[in-house]
């Protein structure tokens, strides 16, 4: 059985991520008969390639992008930015007052910052009007 993990990491979004390879082979997902490898078809690719991608497809990227997303994971990502952020609670507000409410009745935060959601949501909003 061969698998092919094609995930969206673009080099620029971070150090991190520019140090990743484009193909590589996943030895610790290749067992029991399975051959995993793991590719990254954007990783080259600027920001502006991938939508001008999209557009040439004649496809449309996800809806968030248009609604002032910088970039598409879970609606509040431990690593999301203030401002995707502050879009993802004003599109989910009912999730996000749960979130909240989380954050409050066990005194731990759900962001890597260690800042509370609230917080970081109230300082992006500010980034979503400009």
């Amino acid at each position: 059985l061969l698998i092919v993990n094609c995930m969206g990491l673009r080099a620029q979004e971070s150090v991190s991520r520019s140090k990743l390879k484009e193909w590589r082979y996943n030895e610790g997902n290749s067992k029991a008969g399975r051959e995993w490898h793991d590719w990254l078809p954007i990783f080259r690719m600027s920001s502006q390639q991938v939508f001008e991608t999209i557009a040439q497809a004649g496809q449309e990227p996800h809806w968030a992008y248009a609604a002032g997303n910088e970039r598409l994971s879970c609606v509040f990502c431990i690593m999301a930015s203030k401002r995707d952020l502050a879009n993802g609670a004003r599109h989910n507000p009912e999730l996000f007052q749960r979130f909240v409410a989380l954050e409050e009745k066990t005194g731990y935060t759900m962001h890597e910052s260690r800042r509370s959601l609230k917080e970081l949501v109230e300082e992006g909003m500010s980034l979503l009007a400009s």
